[in-house]
C-alpha cells in the first residue's frame, strides 16, 4: 500500500476497514491456537506421559506457540495500521467533500456578484446617459458597482488559491 501524495484522500476507507477487521479476526484465531498449544504443553502430565517423546512435544509445542504469537502480533499490527490509515483516508475524503461544497458555494456567490456588477453597471450607464452626467443616483450606482467589483475580485483570488 502506498500513499498518493497528490491525492491523500485516494482509496477505499471501507475496504481498508474491512481488511483491518479480517486481519483482527485472523489474529484472534491464531491467538486462540497459541493458547491451546501452551495449554497442551502445560497439560502433558508426567504421571501419564514420560520420557523423551513428552519432552520433545513440550519443546515443539512451545516453539509452535512462539511462532503463533509472532504471527498473531503481525496480523494485529496490520489490522491496526489498516484501521488507522482507513480512518485517515476517510477523514481526508470528508474534508475534500466539505471543501468542494464550499468552493461550489463560493463560485455561486461569485456568479451572483458578477451578475450584480453587470446590472449595476448597466443601471449606471442608463442613469448617466438619461441625466446627462453626474447625479447623486449615478454616484450611488457607481459606489455599488465598485463594492461589487471588490467582492468579485476577492472571491476570484480566494478560488484561485484553493
Amino acid at each position: 500500500m502506498s500513499v498518493d501524495r497528490a491525492d491523500l484522500g485516494r482509496g477505499d476507507p471501507a475496504g481498508m476497514l474491512a481488511a483491518s477487521r479480517e486481519r483482527a479476526s485472523k489474529a484472534a484465531t491464531v491467538r486462540a491456537a497459541q493458547v491451546e498449544m501452551r495449554r497442551a504443553a502445560a497439560e502433558a502430565d508426567p504421571s501419564v506421559w514420560s520420557g523423551a517423546s513428552r519432552e520433545s512435544f513440550i519443546v515443539a509445542a512451545a516453539a509452535a506457540a512462539t511462532e503463533l504469537e509472532t504471527l498473531a502480533s503481525r496480523w494485529e499490527a496490520e489490522s491496526a495500521a489498516l484501521s488507522t490509515y482507513g480512518s485517515g483516508v476517510q477523514e481526508v475524503q470528508d474534508q475534500q467533500r466539505i471543501m468542494q461544497l464550499r468552493r461550489a458555494a463560493a463560485e455561486g456567490d461569485l456568479k451572483t456578484a458578477r451578475t450584480d456588477l453587470q446590472s449595476a453597471t448597466l443601471d449606471l450607464q442608463t442613469s448617466y446617459w438619461a441625466t446627462g452626467g453626474d447625479t447623486e443616483e449615478a454616484r450611488r450606482l457607481l459606489d455599488r458597482a465598485n463594492e461589487i467589483f471588490v467582492v468579485t475580485s476577492q472571491r476570484s483570488r480566494a478560488l484561485e488559491q484553493e
